[in-house]
């Protein structure tokens, strides 16, 4: 159940495992009792579909239930702790609390540089969301510097085909573009989406949402018509329901605003987002 659950996470179907997430997560506490490392860890997945789906109030309060539990029952530096950690740094940062989500990276990075060593996969992929979470509250110049640190030991360790890899190059391209290397932005995001494609499969969500950011940089650039079509592509191919509602009041894209065709995205990606399944 729990492979399957999470294949279809991977595979876009949220709703789908979302659902079986609750079925396993319910069956967990009756055999195993609700502080269980196993239902703590079907907790943490139900939690992470919800944050897929922009739930992220929902999803919040059950990973602090989680984290709660497995610091009390397995340690502060046990890898799942860590790993329901890193899981609240995401909401918060989806809600827009950067403060407090740094704060929660930083503390994993230094647990896992003691534990795993510096150039571990996993050390590398918090300290590029550290470095999110910097860029996130405007010093780009800070999160560049830690995400080319991340992106040359991953390539060296890991691969350019690694996935870790290639979501540090979108996060280094959205900084670039936060700090107005549009082209720079451009060509990184590119290499990263023609990557993800090959890797992942063109109706992943990570491949969509590297083809959302890219429609971002077309409009900050003033290619309105690369930028709808990027944006169209995006939602046509499995973009996140919480990405998709929140495409309205996108800054990044305000320079497309009162043309019709942002309208009819608009509403295209509500519908899209209010009819994905959503459990029984």
């Amino acid at each position: 159940m729990n492979a399957l659950a999470v294949a279809l996470y991977q595979g876009g179907q949220i709703g789908a495992a979302e659902k079986l997430g609750r079925e396993g997560f319910e069956s967990a506490q009756r055999a195993f009792g609700q502080k269980d490392s196993r239902t703590l860890g079907w907790a943490f997945n139900v939690a992470m579909s919800l944050q897929a789906e922009g739930r992220y109030a929902e999803a919040e309060k059950l990973i602090r239930e989680t984290l709660a539990k497995a610091e009390l029952t397995l340690g502060p530096d046990n890898h799942d702790t860590w790993r329901y950690r890193i899981g609240l740094a995401i909401v918060l940062s989806d809600r827009g609390q950067f403060a407090e989500a740094e704060k929660i990276w930083r503390e994993n990075l230094e647990i896992l540089r003691r534990t795993l060593g510096p150039e571990d996969p996993e050390t590398l992929q918090v300290m590029d969301n550290v470095a999110v979470a910097v860029s996130n509250q405007g010093r780009y110049g800070e999160a560049e510097k830690m995400q080319r640190e991340a992106l040359a030991a991953e390539r060296r360790v890991l691969g350019s085909e690694h996935p870790a890899t290639m979501f540090t190059m979108g996060n280094l391209a959205d900084t670039l573009s936060e700090e107005g290397r549009l082209d720079e932005a451009e060509k990184l995001e590119l290499e990263a989406i023609d990557l993800e494609r090959r890797v992942l499969g063109a109706e992943n969500p990570d491949v969509a949402r590297s083809v959302y950011n890219l429609a971002c940089i077309k409009a900050r650039q003033g290619r309105r018509d690369e930028a709808f079509a990027f944006l169209s592509q995006s939602i046509d191919h499995n973009l996140p329901a919480g990405t998709m509602m929140g495409i309205a009041k996108d800054e990044d894209l305000k320079s497309l605003r009162g043309d019709p065709r942002f309208d009819a995205i608009v509403l295209k990606a509500k519908e899209l987002a209010a009819s994905s399944p959503k459990p029984q």
